[in-house]
This record gives structure tokens, sequence and C-alpha cells, in this order.
């Protein structure tokens, strides 16, 4: 995903794509990655998390494919084709990765999910760097997209080879692999609207919203606000996209530790008001260091707020799986909405101005509710395997 957004100003520049334009681009990955989690628990029931990962590291490949043939050939077609296949793909692989991530819990009696988020953003940096580099060294972007294809492949292949074989495979009474169907798909419905009209998750999902927003804005937007509105170069831009992408990592990689020595309730405003100030710093202190320090205390506090939401609600004994399941469904309502919001906003005043005066009051909207946020003392099995997605 780093990778085609490392190169996204070039893309928008290429084809001549405005900020509103790039915003309806922005929503059909969303929507993509959004319109595939349904159908995510049943392909894993029936092939297992490993068949899923490498399979789909083809899909991603073709995927990257025609975006690199939409900007030798200028076409809107091929781009919007690929970036959807590239979301769908990664809704798919998130599901799967949760489901393994939690096998291993269960193994290893360790917790292991605020570490496979930091790995995400990992990854996401190594893309980065990759793609300012050939920025740099001006790689043209269908052979660095061509190569990252290539890499996908090989490297998704080598980790399902090594993964634990059968997880996330439902196995039925009859001994039949399968998703499971009937009474229990009524049961999961039920679930999730019973968590819906629970109050605190509901509020507690809004919190995690207003968070995935901005930081969806500002893995999506970095990048073309440095380079159209703060005049930055190229190359520039991409590296304070990639500076963005490490502080979120290294919040993420902390945040867990750091739930544990502080209040739940005043992390998160502490998390909220320092995104709130670099968002402000990034938009309007002056060249060259207002954008660096304002990308820098953006990422640090924007990812701690999601473990948080979904820690408060995943100690909550037999209603944390339908707790978790709001609480993710509205995280990705957010990061869906988020980027073309901005985007939208964008055309009215400017991307720069768009930014702090969208996501400023929606985090101190966030800090209001942040009481609720007080995960309880971690118990094991508190999600079953039969509740898994």
């Amino acid at each position: 995903m780093s990778s085609w957004t490392a190169r996204s100003p070039e893309l928008a520049r290429r084809l001549r794509i405005e900020p509103s334009s790039f915003a309806l681009l922005l929503v059909l990955v969303a929507l993509a990655g959004v319109v595939v989690l349904p159908f995510a628990g049943p392909l894993i029931g029936r092939w297992g998390t490993a068949r899923v990962l490498r399979g789909g590291a083809f899909v991603v490949a073709a995927s990257l494919g025609c975006v690199a043939v939409a900007f030798t050939v200028s076409s809107w077609v091929l781009l919007a084709l690929g970036l959807s296949c590239l979301g769908m793909i990664t809704g798919l692989w998130d599901v799967a990765v949760a489901v393994t991530v939690a096998d291993l819990e269960a193994r290893t009696g360790r917790s292991l999910l605020a570490r496979a988020y930091a790995a995400f953003g990992v990854g996401a940096i190594i893309g980065g760097v990759f793609g300012w580099l050939a920025i740099a060294y001006r790689v043209p972007v269908s052979v660095h997209l061509a190569g990252v294809a290539c890499a996908v492949v090989l490297a998704m292949r080598w980790v399902a080879g090594n993964s634990i074989g059968g997880v996330g495979v439902i196995v039925s009474p009859r001994g039949d692999t399968g998703a499971s169907g009937g009474s229990g798909r009524k049961d999961g419905v039920g679930a999730a609207v019973r968590g819906f009209r629970a109050p605190k998750t509901f509020v507690v999902g809004v919190v995690a919203f207003t968070f995935a927003v901005m930081e969806g804005a500002g893995s999506n937007w970095i990048a073309i606000a440095a380079l159209r509105d703060r005049g930055l170069a190229v190359a520039v831009a991409t590296l304070l996209y990639v500076l963005f992408l490490v502080s979120t990592t290294t919040g993420r990689w902390f945040a867990g530790s750091l739930s544990d020595r502080f209040a739940g309730s005043n992390l998160l405003r502490a998390a909220a008001g320092t995104s709130a100030v670099g968002i402000v710093t990034f938009a309007l202190l002056p060249v060259p260091v207002g954008p660096p320090i304002g990308v820098v205390l953006w990422g640090l506090g924007i990812p701690i707020g999601i473990p948080l939401c979904v820690g408060a609600v995943g100690r909550e004994g037999p209603a944390a799986a339908s707790g978790i399941s709001v609480v993710t469904s509205l995280a990705y309502a957010g990061y869906l909405v988020g980027p073309p919001g901005i985007g939208l906003a964008a055309k009215l005043t400017g991307l720069t101005d768009a930014l702090p005066t969208v996501g400023v009051p929606l985090l101190i909207i966030a800090m209001v509710p942040a009481r609720a946020i007080r995960p309880r003392a971690r118990s094991r099995s508190t999600i079953s395997e039969t509740e898994l997605p």
C-alpha cells in the first residue's frame, strides 16, 4: 500500500488528478476493503489463513501491475481497477492476520496484537523508504511497482509456507470444513446488533472513528499537501510521508506499555491533543520547520486512540467479540470517509486549511467521552475460538 502511496504525487500529476478527484479514488480503495470483510470469515473458514495469504499475493501483484500500466498510459480506468483490487486484498489480509495472531496468542499466552499493528507500520515504512529512494534515483513508477509486486509474491509464499497450517479453518461436528451457517450466522447478526445498541460500546466506537479519520487523512494527504500547498519537492514530500509512518509505528509500538502505566482516559486525551497540535503545526507553521515537526507530533499521537478503544471493549467478558466488531467497523468507517472527506473539503478551503479545519474539532470531540476508555484487567480466553472472524 505504501509503495503506491509514496508515488501518489507523481500519479496525481501525470493523470492531472485534482484533490477532489483523488478523493474518489480513495473512496474506491476503502470501499473495496470494507465490502470484502463480510466474505473474509467464510473464505478463511474454508481455506485457512495460509492459503488466503498466499492466493492474495498474486492479486496484489496484478493490482500493482494495473497501477504501473495506468501511470504509463495515463489511464483512469486501470488505476481505479488496480487500487480497488488492492483495497479488497488489504481488507481480506487484515482479517487473516488477525485470526493468525489470535491463534498465536492462545498458543503462547502472550499479547501480540499491538506488535502486529506495529509490524504493519514497519512494512509501510519500508515501502515508503523504497518509494523515496525510487524517486530520488528517478526509477520509473512502472519498474518500481513491478519490483514490489514480485517481492510481495515471493515474501508471502515464504510467510504462508512457514505459518501454522490449518489456522482459521472451521471444522463442523461432522468433520467438514467451511464457514458455519444457519443459527450460527443468525447469532452473529444478533450479537452485532446488540453491540451497536450498547451505549458505551457505541461511544467508544465513535472515538475510534475520529482517530481513524485523521490517521487515514495523514497517510493519504501529507505527501500531496506538502507538494501542492507547501511548495516542497516530490522527494521531500515523500520523505515527510515516511516520517509520518515512522512516527505512527513508534506510537503504536509503545501504546501497550503506555496504557499499562497511565489511565486510559488521560492517555487518550494526551494522544488527541498531541495530534491536534501536530496537524496545526504541519498546516500553518512556515517551511522548513513546521511540516516535519507537525508530522512527528501528528504521527505519535494518532495511532494510540484505536488500540485504546479496542482494549476498552475487548475485556467485557461474553460481549467482547461483538464490542470489538462494533469498534472495528466504526474505525473502518473512519478510514473510509476521512481521506475523501478531507479531499472534498479541500475543494472549498485548500488542502492545508482543510486538515486543521476538520481534524482539530474531531479530536476535541474525541476528548469528551474519554472517561469511557478504561480497559479492565486482561483475562485469558475472553474471545472463544468460535467467535474469531
